[in-house]
């Protein structure tokens, strides 16, 4: 199966996109340990798959290519195509990317660090995500707020609103599949949810409308098809799922005993504690890449 990662680097360098669900910097506490976070990311799994693929524009490739030295099987130059978009709406970047896919791929986000490869209960699924986010608090509100604001929503959304009292979604750390019918269907209704409501995202918070429009669509998608999704992790309590997703210690021993790691949210990204984690294991297992992003960093100084 074809791995695929994406950046889009309009919200990582926009500096006003420091709030709520931005993603200045990626979301990390200085632009170095995001730059490791991409590296040890890429490099785990160049470990375990032959074909890993980014799509990114020309400042991602300059970044992560030109000077980092990534090694992607191939690099796609796509993303400038959307930079007419507000940099807010992050989550735009992915969905590009799963739009141009003609085979069975998985999307990894960069702040996930595996130690072996997906099972084949995985790569063969029809639709993969990482998680379900059933009634998670986060979403109700988000959706109201479209609502008060008369945001235009897609059928699906319309349908599962009249069907369900909560508002459900997945997580898309990993997503992928071998339905790429599908990829096409929900790719074309996130982009078309959105240029629906352009003229509305003044009157919202628009880095969290991202989870509506990419994780909560692809849900009532899903669903309205009745298409069957695969969830890499099965567990539904929100703490724990999160403790096993992210505890420190399972992080630690990463990735020769933990064999998934989704270091997502600012608890993580923000803590110095985790940063320093990532920085040894970076100096320990791939010390050429870390002293090259340190190179980095002192020539921006």
């Amino acid at each position: 199966m074809k791995i695929i990662q994406s950046l889009w680097t309009k919200p990582m360098l926009n500096e006003d996109n420091k709030t709520d669900n931005g993603r200045f910097s990626g979301g990390w506490l200085e632009s170095k340990y995001h730059l490791m976070s991409w590296a040890f990311s890429c490099l785990q799994l160049k470990k375990f798959y032959k074909e890993v693929e980014l799509y990114t524009d020309l400042k991602g490739k300059e970044l992560l290519i030109d000077i980092l030295g990534l090694p992607y099987t191939k690099v796609h130059l796509v993303l400038n195509s959307i930079d007419h978009y507000h940099p807010d709406l992050w989550a735009l970047g992915k969905i590009k990317a799963y739009s141009l896919q003609q085979e069975p791929f998985l999307h990894i986000d960069s702040d996930i660090y595996i130690g072996e490869r997906f099972s084949d209960s995985i790569e063969n699924a029809n639709l993969i995500v990482q998680n379900s986010e059933m009634g998670y608090s986060f979403y109700k509100p988000l959706y109201e707020d479209l609502i008060r604001n008369n945001f235009f929503f897609p059928e699906s959304l319309i349908e599962n609103k009249k069907n369900e009292t909560e508002v459900n979604a997945y997580n898309a750390g990993i997503i992928g599949g071998n339905n790429i019918s599908f990829f096409e269907r929900f790719t074309s209704e996130a982009f078309n949810f959105v240029n629906r409501n352009l003229d509305k995202l003044d009157r919202i918070n628009i880095g969290r409308f991202n989870t509506i429009y990419e994780q909560h669509l692809f849900y009532c998608m899903s669903q309205s098809e009745n298409i069957s999704v695969e969830c890499f992790m099965s567990v539904k309590d929100k703490y724990k799922l999160n403790h096993e997703l992210k505890g420190f210690e399972y992080f630690k021993n990463a990735p020769n005993e933990r064999k998934y790691i989704h270091l997502f949210g600012e608890d993580c990204k923000k803590s110095i504690i985790y940063c320093e984690e990532l920085s040894k294991k970076m100096h320990s297992m791939y010390p050429d890449y870390f002293e090259k992003i340190n190179e980095i960093m002192l020539s921006k100084i």
